[in-house]
């Protein structure tokens, strides 16, 4: 595998990709450490900037579902700003809500959200989490096989690597050596 090559994971409608250049990947990556827990009763939806409040989420979501569900509970709502997160930039701003029943949040999903004129689409936080699993997933096997290599096969930085590793192993005998020589000269 050549190290300017690119691999691409299809989404649904768009195509994300990890550009690999020089043992580098160029785009953020969500990292997890197990896989992630269960959310039924969260939707997420992102949006660009910062200056939406929780109190005006609160509100657009109860107009918006008042009409398609009896009776609901928003739990919690929740703003993640993902580029602080992950250091990265350009990143959407991500607002998790919380719903006190299944059928709340499937139905915000199914119709989605207008904020200042705008229609977003609101997505099933357990779906986007098991995506970018898979995509992090992806990104760790395209990173061990990469690195899997040794570290430049045919190459003159192995050659050099390999003169500097058998200069560096020829002087810590000789350190060594002298060390013990010291040693015995004080008994």
């Amino acid at each position: 595998m050549e190290s300017s090559s690119v691999v691409e994971e299809t989404k649904s409608t768009n195509k994300r990709q990890f550009g690999v250049n020089k043992g580098v990947v160029s785009r953020a990556v969500v990292k997890f450490l197990e896989p992630p827990k269960p959310h039924p009763c969260t939707a997420c939806f992102a949006f660009p900037s910062t200056f939406l409040t929780h109190k005006y989420v609160l509100e657009m979501i109860r107009l918006t579902l008042s009409s398609h569900v009896e009776s609901f509970y928003v739990k919690s709502i929740q703003f993640v700003d993902r580029n602080t997160i992950h250091g990265a930039q350009g990143m959407d701003n991500r607002w998790l809500v919380t719903f006190d029943r299944k059928e709340a949040k499937e139905k915000l999903v199914a119709v989605g959200l207008t904020l200042f004129n705008r229609k977003l689409t609101v997505f099933d936080y357990d779906e986007i989490l098991k995506e970018e699993y898979k995509e992090f997933i992806e990104y760790k096997k395209l990173k061990d096989k990469l690195f899997a290599k040794s570290e430049f096969p045919n190459s003159e930085i192995n050659d050099t690597s390999a003169a500097a590793a058998t200069t560096a192993a020829a002087s810590t005998t000789t350190a060594t050596n002298s060390t013990k020589v010291i040693d015995e000269s004080n008994k």
